[in-house]
């Protein structure tokens, strides 16, 4: 089969995501496909290598166990934390200070940079706890996202203590052990921490393009949508 073949499986997986807003459905279509291709299109045998292959074989590994539960453990306690009122307590003691979309933008960045010990959590915990503040304050959507985008995952790699790098010492130490150095992975992380290049500018470009309230391409369409006062 001609190389570009390999595509189909991806593509078809993001199409069905957007389709029908159902990522599990989505990515287990793409697999199916792409087993097909490698099975000549024996449609038995793609759906047993599925299930018994590639799903167990993902499950059982130690890496995505960890990932899995800690996301099921996370989302559990922000499910507590939210039942019990916490996350509206937390809301309202910032809308003391988001009072305008500018200052919400700002508190909403203030608080990713905060909650910096993992990017799952940062992601869970800032979403559903700024949520409420950004939409009485007409900030989109799709802004709030790009917020908990450019805080979570770059804050992660950039602090000295996260779960990140616990994960970015192992391969360090792999990769040192793999050359024959002597040197610590510790060391050598902190000494990468100035050349993390996008992280660095994910952060602070957002906190710019929020102070001067400067919005670029399709984020400033979805801006736009709001209500005219929504830069005040």
């Amino acid at each position: 089969m001609p190389g570009w073949i390999s595509l189909v499986p991806p593509l078809l997986a993001i199409l069905l995501a957007l389709l029908f807003r159902q990522v599990l459905v989505a990515l287990f279509a793409g697999i199916y496909v792409g087993l097909l291709f490698i099975h000549d299109f024996n449609f038995i045998t793609a759906l047993l290598r599925l299930v018994d292959t590639n799903l167990f074989s993902a499950l059982i590994d130690p890496d995505h166990a960890y990932i899995i539960l800690f996301t099921l453990l996370i989302g559990g306690v922000v499910g507590v934390i939210s039942k019990n009122g916490g996350t509206i307590g937390l809301a309202n003691q910032i809308t003391k200070f988001a009072k305008t979309p500018r200052s919400g933008m700002l508190s909403s960045w203030l608080m990713g940079l905060v909650i910096f010990f993992d990017d799952y959590a940062n992601s869970l915990i800032i979403g559903n706890m700024m949520r409420p503040i950004t939409d009485k304050l007409k900030i989109s959507r799709e802004k709030l996202a790009y917020i908990v985008d450019s805080t979570a995952a770059p804050i992660a790699s950039l602090v000295i203590i996260s779960t990140w790098i616990g994960y970015e010492l192992g391969l360090i130490g792999d990769g040192l052990k793999l050359i024959g150095s002597d040197q610590n992975p510790y060391e050598v992380f902190l000494q990468t921490l100035p050349y993390r290049f996008y992280p660095i500018a994910a952060v602070f470009f957002f906190f710019i393009t929020s102070y001067l309230k400067r919005d670029f391409g399709p984020m400033y369409k979805a801006e736009i949508k709001c209500p005219p006062k929504w830069y005040k």
